[in-house]
């Protein structure tokens, strides 16, 4: 269930020269389920009055907000408010990961890709060993979490079908009027429901991550 999350999927960036949301966050879990479960039917009302673009939509919503709430879990954000990397105590391990496995290394929690980025690079970390020269409570509760929560190889292809999926999103977003209509529709239906079961996969980790807390446990974080 995406019942902890901080905010819903359509007031997930604030905006840069006003400071103020379009559109009002949610208040609270109970508020948050309400959400979640209203556009879970629209989701599934959409695949089948066959309207996919909606269906798309919705998706990106809820893998994005997923890999927001693993980002919460291993302590990235101070409280369920944030809307940015806010938690300086770690950021120096984060940042350290990000530059050494990724070929991007701008830190950035904004955009679906850069959740992806942190992700996948904390778990190159882990699979390679979990190095922790100088013995941080942080990076021992952080492998602790992965090690129990789930396998790395999993998450790691699970985050490149997640990619590749959100550059087809990205093409029927941006560029369907210069689609070919053949193509297009032969792929839709099915690239609507994958996004969905990918959504499953990476739900079903944080659910793991979400029972076990212990980083947040350790960083004394509510």
């Amino acid at each position: 269930m995406l019942t902890d999350s901080a905010i819903s999927f359509c007031c997930r960036k604030e905006e840069k020269m006003s400071g103020k949301r379009k559109i009002k966050p949610v208040n609270d879990n109970v508020d948050k389920a309400m959400t979640y479960r209203e556009l879970m039917s629209k989701y599934k009302k959409a695949v089948k009055s066959e309207c996919y673009f909606e269906a798309m939509l919705i998706t990106y919503a809820f893998l994005e907000d997923r890999l927001r709430s693993y980002l919460y879990y291993i302590g990235i954000f101070i409280s369920k408010a944030s809307y940015k990397f806010d938690n300086k105590k770690i950021k120096q391990y984060i940042k350290a990961m990000v530059e050494k496995y990724s070929e991007n290394t701008k830190l950035s929690v904004s955009s679906i890709s850069a959740k992806m980025n942190i992700v996948r690079s904390v778990q190159l970390w882990y699979k390679e060993g979990c190095r922790n020269d100088d013995n941080s409570l942080y990076l021992n509760e952080l492998a602790e979490c992965i090690d129990v929560c789930g396998d790395a190889d999993e998450m790691l292809d699970t985050l490149k079908r997640i990619s590749e999926w959100c550059e087809y999103r990205n093409e029927v977003v941006h560029a369907v009027m210069n689609k070919n209509l053949n193509s297009l529709y032969s792929e839709l239906s099915d690239r609507a429901e994958d996004g969905m079961a990918l959504w499953r996969i990476i739900d079903k980790q944080i659910s793991a991550i979400k029972r076990m807390n212990n980083v947040r446990k350790a960083l004394k974080l509510k």
